[in-house]
């Protein structure tokens, strides 16, 4: 059986071009396998080009975030549940039964509780599904593919992941390298993320676009553009068809990340400001999952919520 063409995974650069050519390899193979990358990298895109290239085209694609599912519903989210399961629980498909015949795709799989490692495995094991408050099991038919961005096996050496269930869902790896190692691919990116538009990155853009620390990666990148667009647009003393650097309000990120400091200045906003507007980018970078964006900056959810809502309030005078 001829394989489907892998789906568009834009870059001319070594490692996506070795992607591209592990993913033809794996994708027909109908096992499960594991996409491993930082935020953003474009992990869900490989999981499609994996379903796209496989040998079940033609079925169902289903993605869910692990990570956005609340706890006490993840089992009924992913298996089902019968009616009266639960309190206020009607009767209902579970993403596994949605995608039989084709491929469910399970992003930051890391953050599932431990029952529903559990129900997982068996799922996986087995290949048949148990509703919540259902007598009976279900038989499906699931390629299933996973992607988290953190380190599974030091989940599982901290007791926070199943070995049983890492062993089950990562026969196959895929790494999916971050935009800060293939910078030469930004040009193309940003051409594609503006196709349509008419506009263009100016070459002191372009380098400005290179220098970024991209810890948001490519779906940090096109975030940018869509801002640097609208700023474009206010400005009107630009040109027509070009995004400068002062369009792409990368500067103040890179004053915070690269190297070279910068002479202070009266225009500095207050600190609290900046990692306000830091911890929002982490959130935001995390599709909203507070748990993972704390994880990537090293702090407690806590913390990184009390940033997030902070008050200001008058230092008191000094005598």
């Amino acid at each position: 059986m001829k394989a489907a063409a892998v789906a568009p995974i834009l870059g001319e650069s070594a490692c996506i071009q070795a992607l591209r050519r592990q993913i033809t390899r794996v994708a027909p193979l109908d096992g499960p396998v594991h996409v491993r990358g930082e935020t953003g990298s474009g992990k869900e895109l490989v999981a499609r080009a994996c379903h796209d290239a496989s040998r079940r085209p033609e079925g169902p694609y289903v993605a869910v975030n692990c990570g956005a599912i609340p706890r006490d519903l993840v089992e009924s989210e992913l298996f089902g549940a019968t009616a009266g399961a639960f309190t206020g629980a009607r009767a209902r498909d579970g993403h596994f039964s949605r995608a039989h015949g084709g491929t469910l795709f399970l992003d930051e799989v890391g953050e599932l509780p431990r029952p529903a490692q559990a129900a997982l495995l068996r799922v996986l094991e087995t290949g048949e599904v148990t509703p919540l408050g259902a007598d009976r099991t279900r038989r499906v038919d699931v390629r299933v593919v996973t992607a988290t961005h953190r380190d599974i096996t030091e989940m599982v050496e901290a007791g926070e992941f199943r070995r049983d269930l890492l062993h089950r869902i990562a026969p196959l790896v895929l790494d999916v390298p971050s935009l800060r190692a293939r910078v030469e691919d930004i040009p193309l990116l940003a051409e594609h993320f503006l196709g349509g538009t008419g506009l263009r990155v100016s070459p002191s853009g372009l380098r400005a676009l290179r220098r970024h620390a991209w810890t948001g990666n490519v779906r940090e990148l096109r975030n940018v553009l869509l801002r640097a667009r609208a700023a474009h647009a206010l400005d009107d003393d630009a040109d027509l068809e070009t995004l400068e650097p002062s369009h792409l309000g990368l500067a103040q990120n890179d004053a915070l990340a690269g190297p070279a400091p910068r002479a202070p200045s009266r225009d500095l906003q207050p600190l609290r400001e900046v990692i306000t507007a830091y911890a929002r980018s982490a959130v935001e970078a995390h599709q909203g999952n507070l748990r993972a964006a704390a994880r990537a900056l090293q702090v407690s959810p806590t913390t990184l919520y009390r940033h997030l809502h902070r008050v200001d309030t008058a230092m008191p005078a000094r005598g």
